[in-house]
């Protein structure tokens, strides 16, 4: 667990990270532990981070009981990976109902058997407004994907095969075949159904 403060960018306290990670408190600081995070995870990492540091700023957390998991892959000391999650919560507040600080557990969920390595997130509300919380991660999402990439998607949600997508976009199934190479390596899924899923979680759908 650690705690993060964001006026000062800084971690102020972490336990148990060196048993988990492999980390000792000195080198487990906020930019390193950025740099833990999968290649293939940390663009997705980041929109998510932003979407909610800019809800946290505009909205009132000083009196909600919400907290965020978000599960991804981070990097031990030894160079393997673990798949973690993350609950994060509002730890300190200013007197505007700012967020000041904001405390983390990390559980290793290595164990939990999947082929999915696409990062997941989910909201426990308390009584915050889910619909404004969910726009402000949305919208780092909105650029994600090309605009012909997210037609593309689009079809293939509605069930549209390569040849109907060619046909109906006017390009050839070369060309979709590519794109949707493209499409799962940049969402890191490995399938149609993982590609929906991350979609309609991330408001692209």
């Amino acid at each position: 667990m650690y705690i993060l403060n964001w006026q000062k960018s800084r971690l102020e306290y972490s336990r148990g990270i060196r048993q988990m990670l492999g980390y000792s408190k000195d080198e487990f600081t906020m930019e390193m532990a950025l740099t833990l995070i999968h290649p293939d995870d940390i663009d997705v990492i980041n929109r998510i981070l932003k979407g909610v540091v800019n809800f946290a700023i505009r909205n009132n957390v000083s009196a909600q009981k919400q907290y965020l998991n978000v599960t991804f892959r981070l990097l031990k000391k030894d160079g393997t990976y673990l798949r973690v999650m993350r609950q994060s919560l509002p730890f300190q507040t200013g007197e505007d109902g700012i967020l000041l600080t904001h405390l983390s557990v990390l559980t290793d969920i290595s164990f939990i058997k999947t082929s999915t390595n696409f990062v997941e997130w989910e909201l426990y509300a308390g009584n915050i407004d889910v619909s404004l919380f969910k726009k402000s991660i949305y919208h780092e999402f909105a650029n994600f994907f090309t605009d012909r990439e997210k037609e593309i998607i689009s079809l293939i949600d509605k069930g549209f095969t390569n040849s109907n997508i060619a046909s109906t976009l006017f390009i050839s199934i070369h060309t979709v075949v590519a794109h949707r190479k493209n499409i799962l390596k940049k969402s890191n899924c490995h399938n149609k159904k993982e590609l929906i899923e991350f979609c309609h979680l991330n408001g692209i759908l």
